[in-house]
């Protein structure tokens, strides 16, 4: 958080500058300073752009990357608010992640709580997808180094973002910001439920009171999914993004740890 992002955008820079991918349209790489204090360096961006945000076909975000949360979830990664850009963008995100076998999953824009760049650019109307591994526990601690990088999983992270950030550069795809997206939707649930039961693997890792908790979540994501889409009501969506919020808490406590495979 973010070194792993930042390696990540400028290992696709060095790709796309090579001449056999040279992008028809221009593409500008960002580090954006002061985001733990109000995403102060994207906000002063987003006032001053270099081309008009009207011109900005997409913006891709990258936030902590090549972590894992639990060993159950190794395999999870997140690529988070695509629907911005309508069918085109989501149709895009999805035909990268299918180009390597990390399951990405997508959830809808409000799953990111704003808590990262993204938000800015969402909030003046540019299509845009977030990719993240979400907060472990090594979130904020000093043992957020080297150590606890996967690198397998990380390479397999630019890869997918190289390919959408070649779709999009090569004029190949062109979505429009899509306003007025429900905050949360059933496939949103259904994914979160996913993840759930893979979590319960684990569950031995945490207290015993955090073990209640993922445990009565788990139970109440499975109702929500075994109603059906057709249930999937205004109050299935508020329990839908609080227990994903008390997930994203809980996942960052015990002792921080990569998680990583046995070489």
């Amino acid at each position: 958080d973010n070194a792993a992002g930042v390696a990540a955008v400028l290992d696709i820079g060095l790709a796309l500058a090579q001449p056999n991918k040279a992008p028809r349209r221009s593409v500008i790489l960002a580090f954006w300073d002061r985001e733990e204090d109000g995403l102060r360096g994207s906000a002063h961006y987003v006032n001053n752009p270099l081309v008009p945000l009207a011109d900005t076909v997409a913006y891709i975000n990258f936030d902590i990357l090549g972590s894992n949360l639990l060993p159950s979830l190794r395999e999870a990664s997140f690529a988070i608010g695509a629907e911005t850009g309508g069918s085109a963008l989501v149709n895009a995100v999805q035909a990268a992640i299918a180009t390597q076998p990390l399951n990405t999953r997508l959830f809808s824009a409000i799953f990111g709580q704003n808590r990262s760049d993204y938000a800015n650019f969402i909030a003046a109307g540019v299509p845009t997808v977030f990719f993240s591994d979400s907060t472990g526990p090594c979130y904020h601690t000093t043992g957020d180094d080297v150590d606890v990088v996967d690198f397998g999983k990380l390479k397999q992270q630019v890869l997918i973002a190289l390919e959408l950030a070649t779709q999009l550069a090569s004029g190949a795809v062109s979505p429009a910001f899509a306003a007025g997206a429900p905050l949360a939707t059933f496939d949103d649930a259904v994914t979160l439920d996913a993840l759930l039961q893979l979590a319960l693997t684990d569950i031995s890792r945490f207290s015993p009171a955090n073990q209640a908790a993922i445990l009565a979540n788990a139970s109440s994501m499975a109702s929500i999914v075994a109603d059906g889409s057709a249930g999937f009501s205004g109050a299935d969506i508020n329990t839908t993004l609080g227990i994903a919020a008390q997930l994203v808490g809980l996942l960052t406590t015990g002792t921080c740890e990569g998680f990583l495979a046995a070489p």
